[in-house]
């Protein structure tokens, strides 16, 4: 954080008057004469009231502007060597993780290849499961589609043994024909029941 460093206006106006002698000496026209070390003596005594006082008016200001000064470079000193350390450190992180970036190379090749074996075979044996699903539908199928079939034969049989009957009751056959015919559709009937 900057300080800035403020100028008090009591000190401005304390200067100010502290100049008007020079500055009165200066626009003079002064003496003829030359002069001599006597005649330094006011303007010594001037410049050391003057040195004096700006310095118990500025030693406060310029020792806190100091003051702030180093604090300020000793906060930037230690936020950089904060952030190089911070940097140094990884630094070091990426280099140790780059020598072991082979090694965690193959371990992510191992595991994938171990997760697409393992997908594989959970996706042959949900084949496999599904196939034996499927034989047992099938089966079914065909036990069903083959009832059925015998139903529809047995359904032919009785339908064409009742037109046989009927066809031979009006043409008036005989008992012992009568029996054959009977015998031979029992038969038949007996066989289809077997297979």
């Amino acid at each position: 954080m900057k300080k800035s460093l403020t100028i008090q206006p009591n000190l401005i106006a304390l200067a100010a008057a502290a100049m008007l002698p020079a500055l009165a000496f200066a626009a003079s026209e002064g003496d003829s004469h030359h002069g001599s070390i006597a005649d330094l003596k006011w303007p010594w005594i001037n410049f050391l009231l003057y040195v004096v006082g700006m310095y118990f008016l500025l030693r406060g200001v310029i020792a806190n502007g100091w003051r702030a000064r180093a604090e300020r470079i000793a906060n930037e000193a230690s936020r950089g060597e904060r952030e190089l350390a911070a940097a140094t450190a990884a630094l070091s992180a990426m280099r140790e993780r780059q020598t072991k970036l082979p090694a965690e190379k193959a371990a992510i090749a191992r595991t994938l290849t171990a997760e697409a074996q393992a997908e594989a075979a959970k996706t042959i044996s949900d084949a496999e499961q599904r196939a034996i699903e499927i034989e047992k539908q099938a089966a079914s199928r065909i036990v069903a589609e083959q009832q059925a079939a015998v139903q529809a034969i047995r359904r032919q049989v009785a339908t064409k043994v009742l037109n046989a009957s009927e066809q031979k009751i009006k043409s008036g056959i005989s008992v012992e024909n009568d029996r054959k015919i009977r015998q031979g559709t029992g038969n038949s009937l007996l066989q289809l029941k077997v297979s």
